[in-house]
This record gives C-alpha cells, structure tokens and sequence, in this order.
C-alpha cells in the first residue's frame, strides 16, 4: 500500500463525501448486460440489491472509523468483513449477465430463510413455533435455474477478476475475529512457555490487524461497491472520480467477470441449447 494510513483515512472521508452528494439520485438505468432491453420485475430487483448493498457499505464505513479511532481494532474486523463482502457481491451483481447473478442472489436468500422456518418449527420456544408460518420469501424454486452460486461467497469471488482466490483468502483471514475462535480467545492472553499452564492475562485485547490494513478494505470496498452503483447512473464526473481513487489506493476500480464464469456460462448454455433441440426433434 503506498499510501499511509493517515492518507487513507482522508480518502475514505473524501468518499464518504462524495457518495452523499450523489447517492439520492432516484433515476437509474439498466446495467449494460440489460442495456436498452425492456425493464423487468429482475431488473428492479438487481438494482434494488446493488443500491441496498452499496449504501450499507457506505453506512457500515464511518463506524468502522469510529471503532478504529479510538483502539476498538478487533471488534472493527467484523464490520471490515462485511464491507468487503457487500462490495463484491454488488460488483459481482452488476456485471452479471441477464438475470442469473440476481436469480442466483434470491435463491440462496430464499434457501436460507427456508432453513430458519424449519428451525422455528422445530424450536424448544413454543413463540418460536407459532411464529414459523409468518417467517417469508421461503421459497427459492421461482429463483431456480440459474448458471451462479451465490450460497458459497468464495464462488462469487472466483468469478471475478483481479479477485479471484486471493479475494476469497483475504475474507477467510477475516473471517478469523467474526465468529467464535481460538483466535479470539488468543485476543486476551500472552504468549508464554508451552507448560506455563494458562497464559498471563493482556491488559488490553491483542491488535489483532494493522489499522492501516483495515482501512485500505474499508476504502477498498467503499471504491468497489460505489462503482457498481456509477453503472446504474449517468454521473460521468462521479466515476473518475471513482478511478482517481482507485488510483490512489492501487486497486482496480471496477472488478470483471473472470474466464471461469464465462466458460461456465458457456458450459451451460451450450447444454441448454443441445436440450432444447432435442426436446424440439
């Protein structure tokens, strides 16, 4: 990273900015897979995922800063994680073709709350169990079909490039402090001799990630998801701006698809086809 944390913390301020100013814009166009096409009831959910994801980056990014600002470094890292995460998956959402990115986004959504209503009607907790029938969007069959996975984040990472498994290794380091893990039990203890028994007590939780580390995802991300967005406005001034930025921070300002989902989805169609004539003859 050739910019200092101090630099970064600035840009990140500058983005914030900038996203204020455009970020109420409420006429939006087709992403360029769907460009001139007619506007379907997929389309608007697209864009509703893409704005939605983009603005929780945007809001999620001044309490990572807060967090940071005054040594809550660990408990920032889940936040760092989810930023991230948002900002791929709008990147991965906008570039897709046709429906099958969002199709692929609702199914797994669907999947999971499926999973929760099962788990409700099997609940100890009778509130539980009565409220099971009113849990919604349960079912993922109208979201079937679709050539993506978005269950497993690590396939949304390979789909894109500069992403990749690099991408996915990254999110898996932070995924380290997001869930309950000897890493976070580490967090609090010093390391000492192998048979000193249990460790001697930190007075203040280990730093578990560098700041400025931190702050170059949490800019990273803000730059990712931002610029899927500028796809759906006509705001030419916002997206050099955007590349500026990237510039700055020495990332690619907008993330492709990668040879693996091309070659799938010719995979796949090339199937498709081969069925319908079949069924044709």
């Amino acid at each position: 990273m050739a910019m200092s944390e101090e630099q970064t913390r600035s840009l990140i301020a500058e983005l914030q900015s900038e996203w204020d100013a455009v970020s109420e814009v409420r006429a939006f166009r087709q992403p360029k897979s769907r460009r001139g096409q007619r506007f379907t009831g997929a389309d608007a959910a697209r864009i509703t995922a893409i704005i939605g994801l983009s603005r929780h980056v945007h809001d999620t990014s001044p309490a990572i800063m807060l967090l940071l600002e005054h040594g809550h470094i660990s408990a920032a890292v889940p936040l760092v994680r989810l930023v991230f995460e948002c900002s791929l998956t709008a990147a991965w959402l906008v570039q897709s073709t046709d429906d099958h990115g969002i199709r692929a986004f609702l199914h797994s959504y669907s999947r999971s709350r499926s999973s929760l209503q099962k788990d409700a009607m099997e609940a100890t907790t009778r509130v539980f169990r009565d409220g099971a029938p009113e849990i919604t969007d349960t079912d993922p069959t109208p979201f079937g079909g679709s050539y993506d996975d978005a269950h497993r984040f690590g396939e949304i990472c390979l789909d894109l490039k500069p992403a990749g498994k690099d991408a996915y290794i990254y999110y898996r380091v932070l995924s380290g402090l997001s869930h309950a893990s000897p890493r976070v039990a580490d967090l609090y203890f010093a390391p000492d001799s192998p048979d000193a028994g249990i460790p001697s007590f930190r007075p203040t939780p280990d730093q578990s990630f560098p700041t400025d580390v931190l702050a170059f995802f949490t800019a990273a991300s803000m730059v990712w998801s931002a610029r899927a967005y500028s796809y759906l406005i006509t705001n030419t001034q916002y997206r050099n701006f955007l590349r500026r930025s990237a510039r700055q921070l020495e990332i690619n300002d907008e993330l492709q698809l990668s040879e693996r989902y091309w070659e799938r989805h010719a995979k796949n169609e090339a199937k498709r086809r081969a069925e319908k004539s079949v069924n044709d003859d």
